[in-house]
């Protein structure tokens, strides 16, 4: 009987001791596994604030000269921006009559499509149209900034952004009416870069006048539109929304609402 006692209290022993060593053995590989993943957490979060840094940075510091550079990417990006804040109204049937109703009209004016090629590097200071992150405003000096004295540009970018985005030509696109303002834009280039002197505080130099003119029409684009732009970094696309865009309810006619609310009465008192 002693016998049997002491083998059993020893079989409890050792499997107690085995418990303990498997308990010990799981909670260092559990300690070791959270250790791992805080690890991967510290890292991710590093390469998060590292992509927030240089997207805010690059947003920051962009050149005018690279944002022209970029004006056919600008440009997608501002009308996807664009729609994806549309609402459906009862004065359009869709979003693209809306957007053609009010910023991409088929007979586009040349100070809107400087705007949309160059709205990152666009602000506005006591009424008057200047660059972010500058208090010039020589306009000279400006547009030396943004297309430089030594090539012609052109604003073909405007038309094959259209095309990228998959905009029904036929609404958006008018080859003739974009071929006029460009070359309209590239006399007052021309002009601009025959032109040694600078503007002073009284007079505008001859060769400036009509860019001038220009340039006081473009527009930076509102706060909430620009967020959504500069959202994302450089290399990525905004998307377009792909939910449907439904139509506006027909607007009930005063006859109707009357006829339906005095059979709404007749069925209350019945």
């Amino acid at each position: 009987m002693v016998l049997c006692k002491n083998d059993y209290t020893l079989e409890n022993e050792g499997a107690s001791r085995t418990d303990s060593h498997t308990l010990v053995r799981t909670v260092a590989l559990l300690s070791q596994q959270v250790a791992e993943l805080q690890a991967q957490m510290r890292v991710l979060l590093l390469k998060k604030d590292r992509y927030y840094m240089e997207r805010d940075n690059f947003w920051n510091k962009l050149t005018p000269r690279i944002a022209w550079k970029r004006a056919k990417e600008n440009t997608k990006r501002l009308i996807t921006a664009y729609l994806n804040s549309y609402k459906p109204l009862k004065w359009y049937k869709n979003r693209w009559e809306w957007l053609s109703g009010y910023y991409v009209s088929k007979k586009i004016e040349l100070h809107d499509v400087l705007s949309f090629g160059l709205w990152p590097v666009l602000a506005v200071r006591e009424n008057r149209t200047v660059l972010r992150g500058t208090d010039s405003t020589d306009h000279y000096h400006i547009f030396k900034r943004v297309w430089g004295k030594q090539k012609l540009p052109n604003i073909r970018w405007f038309r094959e952004a259209l095309v990228e985005l998959d905009l029904p030509p036929d609404i958006f696109i008018d080859e003739m009416h974009l071929r006029t303002i460009e070359g309209e834009f590239q006399r007052m280039l021309m002009r601009y870069q025959g032109t040694k002197k600078r503007n002073d505080s009284q007079w505008i130099p001859q060769g400036l006048v009509a860019l001038v003119k220009t340039w006081e029409k473009m527009y930076a684009i509102d706060e909430d539109i620009f967020m959504a732009c500069t959202n994302l970094g450089p290399n990525e696309s905004l998307k377009l929304k792909t939910e449907k865009f439904l139509d506006p309810p027909p607007l009930e006619s005063k006859e109707a609402h009357a006829d339906s609310k005095s059979s709404l009465d007749r069925q209350s008192c019945t």
